[in-house]
């Protein structure tokens, strides 16, 4: 008897849609991109956080801005969704919690 063919599941990482959260992530940023200056993009952030690369201390291009609740993050997303920063376009979007 063959066993029939499974299709999907497994890990994968497509597809996935982070929750609405107090947190988003701003990714293709640029590596001159500072956490001054994104608090000032993001002026009613509670934090900003750039991760850097362990080995060389260069940021990895992307950041964590936490706001103090899901619906100031919302309007951050929203207001600059689109937008460049620091001469770059960016993607914002919602962190995974």
């Amino acid at each position: 008897t063959a066993l029939p063919i499974c299709r999907g599941g497994g890990g994968g990482g497509g597809g996935f849609t982070p929750s609405k959260n107090s947190t988003l992530v701003i990714k293709n940023l640029s590596y001159s991109s500072n956490e001054d200056g994104l608090t000032e993009k993001f002026s009613d952030a509670i934090s900003v956080r750039i991760p850097k690369n362990r080995d060389t201390g260069e940021s990895k291009g992307l950041a964590f801005v936490e706001f103090g609740d899901a619906d100031s993050a919302e309007k951050a997303l929203t207001r600059m969704s689109g937008k460049s920063i620091d001469g770059r376009p960016v993607t914002i979007e919602y962190a995974r919690e």
